[in-house]
């Protein structure tokens, strides 16, 4: 199902898009495809609350910071293609 697009994108939305993603063009137009996945888990209340805390401290999205802490969690064996 199509969403609509923001107006701009952040460079580090369109670098995930070249990174992780693909970039198809077409004689007039981009189409961005998400190299990413949406999950869903569970987290104790106040562990979600200082998550959106930290993350917010951090100025990242929340979605932005638990990428970057499994990033270092799982150290190298994490690759994008």
């Amino acid at each position: 199902m199509p969403i609509a697009a923001p107006q701009t994108l952040s460079e580090s939305q369109i670098n995930s898009f070249i990174i992780e993603g693909e970039v198809v063009q077409t004689d007039s137009q981009w189409q961005l495809i998400s190299g990413t996945r949406r999950t869903t888990f569970d987290l104790p209340s106040t562990m979600l609350d200082t998550l959106q805390f930290v993350a917010k401290q951090e100025q990242m999205t929340m979605s932005e910071f638990v990428e970057v802490a499994i990033r270092e969690k799982l150290g190298g064996r994490v690759s994008v293609k």
